[in-house]
């Protein structure tokens, strides 16, 4: 199947760590959490209306992402970081768990007048 998700692609981030009374905590930074909740409610609200499925039991899955950045990025984000953040959203969605990944093709193009992400989820035969 594939699919697309509009807007400007948003890397997933390192955790920041703050501590409080001799504790640490963890938080996702907010941009990053507000993509990752923008990509779910898409996925989920395709998963409603039939236009995404999960693969059911898949061994191995295929997954290709096509990352279209606008012409003015404030800076290039990390391809590696950019795939995590899909392949986080999509476990529930198209697979269990992205552990089910075995082949993982990512690419990234600057320049786009319309930023988006396109999917392509398989099962790895």
């Amino acid at each position: 199947m594939i699919f697309t998700i509009p807007g400007e692609p948003v890397p997933k981030l390192r955790a920041r760590i703050v501590q409080r009374g001799g504790k640490a905590w963890g938080y996702p930074p907010q941009r990053s959490k507000e993509y990752a909740d923008m990509v779910k409610l898409l996925l989920k609200n395709m998963w409603q209306r039939g236009i995404i499925a999960k693969i059911e039991k898949p061994r191995r899955v295929n997954l290709a992402l096509r990352f279209y950045l606008s012409s003015k990025p404030t800076s290039v984000p990390d391809i590696v970081n950019l795939a995590a953040q899909i392949a986080d959203c999509l476990t529930g969605f198209c697979y269990d768990d992205d552990r089910q990944i075995t082949h993982l093709l990512c690419q990234k193009l600057k320049g786009s007048t319309r930023p988006r992400v396109v999917i392509s989820v398989k099962e790895d035969k």
